[in-house]
């Protein structure tokens, strides 16, 4: 879908975000960021990619507090 107002396709975006996502603010020791910013560069991989990706695989492997994943089931 092509837009010629940018804002247009600004705020569509983050409509899409807002009904299909969920916002965590994660705080990190400083100088931590640039590390984990460097290890997904490193796998080709966004920040947000690369640290999704790690939670995916705690929640499979049922993490250190055994709590997995249950965002398919249904209530």
């Amino acid at each position: 879908m092509a837009y010629k107002d940018k804002a247009k396709k600004t705020a569509y975006q983050n409509e899409y975000i807002k009904k299909s996502y969920d916002r965590i603010t994660v705080l990190v020791p400083k100088d931590k960021k640039i590390i984990i910013q460097s290890a997904a560069k490193q796998k080709g991989m966004s920040t947000n990619e690369f640290i999704n990706d790690l939670i995916d695989k705690a929640l499979q492997s049922g993490g250190s507090c055994g709590i997995s994943d249950t965002s398919d089931s249904t209530d």
